[in-house]
């Protein structure tokens, strides 16, 4: 069945061209060149919006105003000819209200990037062509009490992602990322599933889960000669448990593995939630041996302040500049900065979202020191890591070539 797709540009021929790209991708477009009266254009159960910023009747801004208002629930893409600050700030605005947005597209648009970000788009059946089961339901949808015996009846599975140390192309760690598996909706991502955790008193129970079986995966791959560390993403509730050092700490040391090899993964705002528990509690497990990282640094208005507050070893460049970089000269120097940062307070530096070979070059001519996105490797169930860190020996040589 067809996806349907509305575009939103006071540019006929900005239109035109989109039509054609999409209705070659088998889409069924509908056009406006204005947003005049736009609740008679906009009708529930789109499966896309391509949205210009600048339209001289109610500018983007409005518009994102009024679909949020409206509940909408389709992919959105935004599109400008603006600046690129402008474009980054919107997307942040429109996730802000609680809309997807799958990407931005600026001015002119380049075909292929407009159809990689079309495949993107979810088709009438709730999956979209490169995942292979997404919900057609909200995650407000899925009662609480549904996601309590998922927890307890081991739904909740890590998947790993791999990160590669960019100075001889090496896999040296995974991020664990939770995912459910549900026996009827199929594999549910944590977006869908991790706010619901936290707003019900769950995502302590989700959190031990993800601790002890992605534990138990790193120690099954150390007997099969296989030595990577892993990151473990903790939310806020759970930094403020004054005995989380103490408790991980014995559940590593059953595992027989050590603390140096278990980086506990935070944002900023984690530890702003309960300020005085969380610098106690992660001061802590840096003097037990953890390594501590700030997640998606740079996107909060503190990342500088809590560098300077916590014990952090690491930091992580948010993948919405690590993507932009090459194109984008402000992304670009954010990223320069970041890395030049990291290695002045001796801390490493990762960026994720890496996508493409030219990015993984840009970041190697920058010193960052650890990589991961899909150019390297979707998340993936812990049983295919030993066969895929085997593959990667022959790919790293030939990137190393």
């Amino acid at each position: 069945m067809s996806r349907s797709l509305l575009v939103v540009d006071d540019e006929m021929d900005i239109c035109e061209f989109v039509q054609d790209v999409a209705e070659d991708m088998a889409f069924l477009v509908t056009t406006t060149t204005t947003t005049y009266d736009f609740d008679a254009v906009y009708v529930d159960g789109l499966d896309a919006i391509i949205l210009d910023l600048s339209m001289p009747d109610q500018d983007g801004i409005e518009v994102i105003r009024y679909l949020a208002e409206a509940g909408c629930r389709a992919a959105l893409v935004l599109m400008s000819g603006l600046d690129s600050g402008v474009l980054a700030t919107a997307e942040r605005l429109a996730r802000e209200r609680g809309l997807t947005v799958i990407g931005a597209l600026t001015k002119p648009i380049e075909v292929a990037t407009l159809e990689e970000l079309l495949d993107q788009v979810p088709s009438a059946d709730g999956k979209t062509v490169q995942t292979l089961t997404v919900p057609t339901e909200p995650s407000n949808s899925i009662p609480a009490e549904e996601l309590a015996i998922a927890i307890r009846e081991g739904q909740i599975v890590p998947w790993f992602q791999p990160r590669i140390r960019l100075e001889d192309m090496s896999f040296v760690g995974v991020e664990a990322l939770a995912r459910w598996q549900h026996p009827d909706r199929g594999l549910i991502p944590p977006d869908k599933f991790i706010q619901l955790a936290e707003n019900n008193y769950l995502i302590d129970a989700l959190t031990d889960t993800m601790v002890n079986q992605s534990l138990a995966a790193v120690a099954g791959w150390q007997q099969m000669g296989l030595t990577v560390d892993v990151s473990i993403n903790y939310a806020a509730p759970s930094l403020a448990d004054l005995n989380l050092p103490d408790d991980l700490s014995r559940r590593v040391s059953s595992h027989g593995l050590t603390a140096n090899r278990v980086t506990v993964e935070i944002t900023e705002s984690s530890v702003l939630t309960e300020l005085q528990n969380s610098l106690d509690v992660l001061t802590r497990l840096r003097m037990k041996g953890f390594q501590l990282s700030i997640d998606d640094f740079g996107t909060g208005f503190s990342s500088m302040q809590q560098l300077q507050n916590i014990p952090f070893t690491e930091l992580k460049i948010d993948q919405s500049f690590v993507k932009r970089a090459l194109g984008d000269a402000d992304a670009k120097a954010i990223v320069e900065t970041t890395v030049e940062l990291g290695r002045r307070l001796d801390m490493s530096v990762i960026a994720e979202g890496v996508e493409d070979l030219e990015t993984l070059e840009l970041l190697h001519r920058c010193d960052c020191e650890q990589i991961q996105g899909y150019f390297i490797a979707k998340p993936m169930p812990g049983d295919q890591i030993p066969a895929w860190a085997d593959d990667w020996t022959s790919v790293a040589e030939t990137l190393k070539s």
